[in-house]
């Protein structure tokens, strides 16, 4: 489950990096994260912390429920392509 999440996290937190036009570092320096933890996250290797979720959402200029309800459609998505 962790590892599902984690990837389906990661996927979103790149597309939204990428479609604010952010490297990784440039997000990590706006979060006050370090870059590999972005990496990390993206990659799914990482899950965030509450804190972190917060720190990234307002990161990516959005509001925490949006990038919750984001990675929830990501997933029911990929659980539609598996039936």
């Amino acid at each position: 489950m962790n590892e599902i999440l984690g990837t389906e996290f990661g996927d979103v937190l790149t597309m939204l990096r990428k479609k604010s036009g952010l490297s990784q570092q440039q997000l990590a320096m706006r979060c006050g994260i370090h870059r590999t933890f972005v990496s990390m996250l993206e990659r799914g290797m990482r899950l965030p912390s509450l804190q972190s979720f917060f720190i990234l959402a307002h990161g990516l200029d959005i509001e925490p429920n949006e990038l919750l309800t984001l990675v929830l459609q990501f997933n029911r998505l990929d659980s539609q392509d598996l039936t």
